[in-house]
């Protein structure tokens, strides 16, 4: 004897595919409910970053350490201003004044 074989209705085989394709909801909530009077970590909103002239590392614009440009370190910045490169630490700006100091010196 052969098994029955159980037709598929169209609804079931519809309802199915409607239940697959509903969008699943996050367990967690959203970040902008957690953001709501939470307390911000320290030292996170340090304000602008700028890139070492050297290394390239992102540091924040009130721990980077400046070197005012002088004919010794290439000169004035256009417009004829005096300009400061930004630097992540001073080894990354002594590297530089070495560097320039034995090109222009």
């Amino acid at each position: 004897s052969t098994p029955a074989v159980r037709p598929s209705s169209a609804s079931s085989v519809s309802s199915r595919l409607a239940a697959a394709a509903a969008p699943v909801l996050a367990s967690r909530p959203g970040t902008g409910a957690s953001l709501t009077g939470a307390p911000s970590r320290p030292g996170t909103s340090g304000g602008e970053k700028i890139c070492c002239y050297e290394c390239f590392k992102q540091v924040y614009l009130q721990r980077a350490v400046q070197v005012p440009m002088t004919p010794g370190t290439g000169g004035k910045a256009e417009g004829g201003s005096n300009a400061a490169r930004h630097f992540c630490s001073e080894s990354c700006a002594d590297r530089f004044r070495q560097g320039h100091s034995s090109h222009w010196g």
